[in-house]
C-alpha cells in the first residue's frame, strides 16, 4: 500500500516500510496541542505522523516542527519535500508565516473569535471569556496604557510578550466602519446612560466629546481604551497585517480561517456575539456634526477602511448585513434562508 506525494512536479510512491522511517518518538512532540493529539492518533495506529499531519491540513510551521522532530540529527529515507501537500503548499504560496495571531481591537467581534479559539486552545484576547482568567495574558493589565493588554495596541507591549504573542506570525485584526462601531458601543452600554434612553446621536456626540478632551488632556487611554482609533492596532511592530472585513462577519472571518488551514475555528452564526437593544439604530441616527467629530478622532480608520477594502466614502451609513440585530427593521429584514439582512 502506497501513498503519493507530488515533488517538482513528478509523482513519488512510499511504501508502509519507507513510512516507518518516519515515526516519531512521543518525546519528540513539540507542536500545538492539536498537532498533538493528531500525532498520538498516528503513533497509535502505525501511520507516518508526518504525513498524517500534513494532511489533515496543519499549518505548515506544524508540518515543518513535526519533521524537525523527526528527523533530527538523523538522515530521513524520504526527502522532507515529500511530505508536503496541496494545503501546505498553497499555505506556503500565501506566506512562510502560516501561524496566526490576533489583533483584539475592542468592540470587533474579537471575543467571539477568543471564545472559538479557546475550545481549540488557543489563546487570543480575553481567551474565551468575559470574566477575570488568573493565566490569559491579555487581561494581564498594560504599565503603559492601564488598559488590559488585549486593549493595549502590540506596538506597546512589552517587547518580549510582544515577540512571543505575534512574532514571526501573521496577525489579523478587524476593521470595522467608525460610525457603526460607536453606534455598538453606544448600544452595547445603555445601561450606564439610561437618562439617555436609545437617543444615539446625543450619545456618540458626548462619547467624541468626551474623548476629545481626554487627548487634549493627554489621556489616550480613556474608557479602558476602548476609544482608541483601529489604526492604532495596524501599527508597527508587532500590529496586524492582515484586515479583516467587518461588514462581512462572519464570513470574513472564516474565509481567513480556512486559508490558514484553521476550519476548526470557523464561527457559526450562533457563535457571533453582538450587542442588543435600541435596534432600530445605526448609522443614518447621526448628524452632521457628530459625524464630523467621529472623523475627526478615527481620521486614520477612515484610511485604512479605503485602502483595504475600497470603502472610502466617509459619509456610508453601514450596518452589519451578515449579522442579526445588527441592521434597523423595517429598513432591513432578516431573510432566515440566506441568514443575512436584505434592505427593503
Amino acid at each position: 500500500e502506497t501513498i503519493q506525494h507530488e515533488v517538482g512536479g513528478q509523482q513519488s510512491h512510499l511504501t508502509r516500510g519507507q513510512q516507518s522511517h518516519l515515526a516519531l518518538k512521543p518525546q519528540a512532540v513539540h507542536s500545538g496541542s492539536h498537532c498533538q493529539r493528531i500525532m498520538a492518533a498516528a503513533l497509535r495506529s502505525g501511520r507516518a505522523c508526518v504525513l498524517t499531519v500534513c494532511l489533515v491540513g496543519c499549518t505548515t510551521s506544524c508540518c515543518e516542527a513535526v519533521l524537525d522532530a523527526t528527523c533530527g540529527s538523523e538522515p530521513c529515507d524520504v526527502p522532507v519535500s515529500l511530505l508536503q501537500t496541496s494545503q501546505t503548499l498553497n499555505a506556503r504560496r500565501k506566506s512562510a508565516q502560516t501561524e496566526l495571531s490576533m489583533a483584539y481591537v475592542p468592540y470587533n467581534f474579537g471575543h467571539s473569535v477568543s471564545a472559538k479559539a479557546s475550545k481549540a486552545g488557543v489563546m487570543w484576547g480575553d481567551c474565551g471569556s468575559r470574566e477575570p482568567q488568573p493565566n490569559c495574558l491579555g487581561q494581564t493589565k498594560s504599565e503603559v496604557t492601564g488598559c488590559p493588554l488585549m486593549y493595549t495596541p502590540g506596538k506597546l507591549w512589552p517587547a518580549s510578550l510582544a515577540e512571543e504573542h505575534f512574532g514571526n506570525k501573521t496577525v489579523f485584526g478587524i476593521l470595522r466602519d467608525p460610525y457603526e462601531r460607536l453606534v455598538a458601543q453606544f448600544r452595547g452600554a445603555t445601561a450606564t446612560h439610561p437618562f439617555r434612553g436609545c437617543d444615539v446621536n446625543a450619545g456618540v456626540k458626548k462619547m467624541m466629546e468626551d474623548y476629545l478632551a481626554a487627548l487634549d488632556a493627554g489621556n489616550p487611554w480613556l474608557n479602558d481604551c476602548n476609544y482608541l482609533p483601529q489604526a492604532e492596532f495596524f501599527d508597527q511592530p508587532f500590529g496586524a497585517t492582515l484586515a479583516v472585513d467587518n461588514r462581512r462577519f462572519p464570513d470574513s472571518m472564516n474565509e481567513v480561517m480556512a486559508e490558514f488551514g484553521r476550519p476548526d475555528l470557523q464561527l457559526a452564526l450562533e457563535e457571533v456575539a453582538h450587542v442588543s437593544g435600541c435596534d432600530d439604530k445605526w448609522a443614518a441616527d447621526l448628524d452632521s456634526e457628530t459625524k464630523a467629530l467621529v472623523r475627526k478622532v478615527y481620521k486614520r480608520d477612515f484610511e485604512l477602511l479605503c485602502d483595504k477594502f475600497g470603502y472610502c466614502d466617509e459619509n456610508e451609513n453601514v450596518c452589519l448585513t451578515r449579522v442579526p440585530q445588527m441592521c434597523p427593521e423595517p429598513l432591513f429584514k432578516w431573510n432566515d434562508e440566506l441568514s443575512m439582512f436584505e434592505k427593503q
